[in-house]
C-alpha cells in the first residue's frame, strides 16, 4: 500500500498535516511514551515489592492533590482503566510532581521540557516569542529523552508522535494555534453530542443568523466589515479584578469580637487593626503587622463584619480559551464545608510588585476567610484572612522548573496570618506538596494536603 502523496511527488506531507494536539501530544507521548517508560523504569530499576510501593506511593499523591478551580481530581491516582483525552490532560497537570522524588534527575528533566512544550504549544494566541520558547523547548526535550535509552526502557525514539513535534512551529505558522484545530474539538462532540442534539443545533443556529440579519436589517447589529479588526469590549482587559461573592454568608455572628472567638482566631481585631494601618498608610516602608500596636487605629468590638465563602476573581489570561479581551473569570473558595465534606480554602497570588513579571513579582497565600467591614467614615473594606508562604529559594527547582514555597510560621510553628485587601489578590494558585523520598501516611487526604508538608511546588497551571 502507498499513501495518497505517493502521487503528489513536490508536495511535503508535513505541510499537509495540521498538529493534533490530542493524539501526537497529549495521548501519544505523554500517555503512550513517557508515562508508560516512567512505570516501566520502576519495574525494571526496583524489586516487585518495592515498586509497587513506589507506584502507589505515587498514585496517593496525585489523589492528595489539593482542589483548584478548573482541575479534575483523581481518587484512585493514575489507576483508571479507559483514558480519555481529558483524563490525559488533567493528569499532565500534577504528574511532574508526583514523580519528581521517584526517578533520576535526567528522567524529570526530559518531563519538565516536554511539559514546558505542553502549555506553550496550547496557548490560544502564539507569536514568534512563543514560537521560540516553543523550539527550546523541543531541543531540551530531546536531549534529556535520552536518559530512557541509558536506562534501557526504548532503544530509540522512531515514534511518529515525538518526531511530529519537530514540526510544530512552521504547521504552526501554517494552520495558526493547534488550540483551534485539534481533533479533541471534533472528538468531544461526537462523544457528547448525539445525532438528534447535533440537528438540533443546527436549528438553532440557523435561528439565530436569521436573527442577526433581523436586527442588522433594523441598524440594532453593526457586523465588522471585511479586514477591519475587532475591537475588544471597553474595561475588559483589566490585569485582574477580585469580587466578593454577592451574599454573605448567614451562620456568623455579626460583630468582629464574637466572630473571632467563633472562628478560634482571638487575635482577629489585632488583624483588622493592622490591616488598617497599612490602609491608612499606603505609602510607609512598614507594614502594619510590623507596627506597635499602639501606633494602628483602634477598632470597636462591635464592629459590624460580613463573612463570605467565596469570592470572584476576573484576570486577563489571553492564552487561555477565555472571554472577550481573553479575559478570564474563576471562583476562589474558603468555605467551611465543601460539597458536603471537608472545608476548602484555596490558595491564590497576591501581587507584590507590578512592574516585575512572572512569579517573582507574586506572593503566595492561602484564604482562611473573606469578610469585609465597614468603619465610621463610612468606607467598605472587602478582605481576606491569609497564611502566608515565601518563596524557597531565588530560582525555580532546576529539576522540574517549578518555584518551591514553604509556609510562614512563628516562633510556636504556628501559620503567619494576616488580613489583606482583596485588590491586591491576583487570582487562584495552586499548590502540590513536595514529598520527597518520603512514603506518604495512607490517611491523607486532599483536604488537608496543605497543612502537613513543609514545601511546596507552585504549579504552572495557575499562574
Amino acid at each position: 500500500m502507498q499513501p495518497f502523496t505517493s502521487k503528489f511527488p513536490c508536495a511535503d506531507i508535513h505541510e499537509l498535516l495540521a498538529p493534533d494536539l490530542l493524539h501526537q501530544i497529549i495521548k501519544g507521548t505523554f500517555k503512550d511514551h513517557l508515562v508508560t517508560w516512567v512505570m516501566d523504569y520502576m519495574a525494571a530499576e526496583h524489586s516487585k515489592t518495592r515498586a509497587n510501593q513506589i507506584l502507589a506511593d505515587i498514585d496517593w499523591l496525585i489523589a492528595t492533590v489539593p482542589s483548584f478551580t478548573g482541575l479534575r481530581r483523581f481518587p484512585e491516582g493514575r489507576g483508571f482503566k479507559q483514558w480519555t483525552g481529558d483524563d490525559s490532560k488533567a493528569l499532565m497537570k500534577v504528574f511532574l510532581p508526583a514523580i519528581a522524588s521517584h526517578v533520576p534527575p535526567k528522567m524529570v528533566y526530559a518531563v519538565s521540557a516536554f511539559m514546558e512544550f505542553c502549555y506553550l504549544a496550547r496557548h490560544s494566541q502564539i507569536d514568534e516569542t512563543t514560537l521560540a520558547s516553543i523550539d527550546a523547548a523541543i531541543g531540551r526535550f530531546h536531549k534529556e529523552r535520552e536518559i530512557f535509552i541509558e536506562v534501557g526502557i526504548c532503544e530509540d525514539f522512531s515514534l511518529p508522535q515525538q518526531h511530529s513535534l519537530l514540526h510544530y512551529s512552521s504547521l504552526i505558522r501554517l494552520f495558526g494555534a493547534p488550540n483551534g484545530i485539534c481533533s479533541s474539538i471534533t472528538e468531544s462532540k461526537h462523544i457528547q453530542a448525539p445525532l438528534g442534539q447535533m440537528l438540533l443545533t443546527n436549528q438553532h443556529l440557523d435561528k439565530l443568523v436569521a436573527v442577526c440579519v433581523d436586527f442588522e436589517s433594523r441598524g440594532m447589529l453593526i457586523r465588522p466589515s471585511i479586514g477591519q479588526d475587532a475591537v475588544d469590549a471597553p474595561g475588559m482587559t483589566v490585569l485582574g479584578d477580585v469580587k466578593l461573592a454577592r451574599c454573605p454568608a448567614q451562620q456568623y455572628p455579626k460583630t468582629l469580637d464574637l466572630l473571632a472567638g467563633y472562628i478560634s482566631k482571638p487575635k482577629l481585631p489585632e488583624y483588622v487593626q493592622c490591616f488598617l494601618y497599612d490602609q491608612f498608610n499606603p505609602d510607609t516602608e512598614i507594614c502594619g503587622m510590623d507596627v506597635p500596636l499602639e501606633a494602628c487605629p483602634m477598632v470597636p468590638p462591635f464592629l459590624w463584619v460580613k463573612v463570605f465563602h467565596s469570592a470572584m476573581a476576573t484576570y486577563h489570561a489571553p492564552s487561555d480559551i477565555s472571554g472577550i479581551g481573553g479575559m478570564h473569570h474563576e471562583w476562589i473558595r474558603a468555605s467551611p464545608i465543601w460539597q458536603n465534606g471537608h472545608g476548602r480554602y484555596d490558595c491564590v497570588f497576591i501581587d507584590n510588585n507590578p512592574e516585575v513579571d512572572g512569579f517573582t513579582g507574586l506572593y503566595v497565600a492561602r484564604v482562611k476567610l473573606f469578610l469585609s467591614f465597614t468603619t465610621e467614615d463610612g468606607t467598605n473594606y472587602p478582605c481576606a484572612l491569609v497564611e502566608w508562604f515565601s518563596t524557597h529559594r531565588d530560582s525555580p527547582c532546576e529539576e522540574t522548573g517549578l518555584w518551591h514555597v514553604v509556609p510562614d510560621c512563628d516562633a510556636r510553628g504556628r501559620r503567619t496570618v494576616s488580613l489583606v485587601h482583596i485588590d491586591t489578590i491576583l487570582h487562584g494558585a495552586h499548590l502540590i506538596g513536595v514529598a520527597g523520598h518520603h512514603i506518604l501516611s495512607k490517611t491523607l487526604t486532599y483536604n488537608h494536603s496543605l497543612d502537613v508538608f513543609h514545601y511546596y511546588h507552585v504549579h504552572e497551571i495557575a499562574w
